[in-house]
């Protein structure tokens, strides 16, 4: 499983929207659905703010 989709279906399974994550995260729409569609792979300090581990 890609990153991508490894980050789709844990927000999923946490019934997440995609805007509530961004919300949460302040990042992007834009660039969470580039990284679930793997257009673009998050930096390591991307990683620092994610609420999903």
């Amino acid at each position: 499983m890609d990153i991508g989709s490894t980050i789709r279906a844990i927000r999923k399974r946490k019934n997440m929207t995609i805007a509530k994550l961004c919300k949460e995260t302040g990042l992007s729409q834009g660039f969470m659905s580039q990284v679930e569609t793997n257009k673009t792979s998050p930096s390591i300090s991307t990683w620092k703010i994610s609420p999903m581990h």
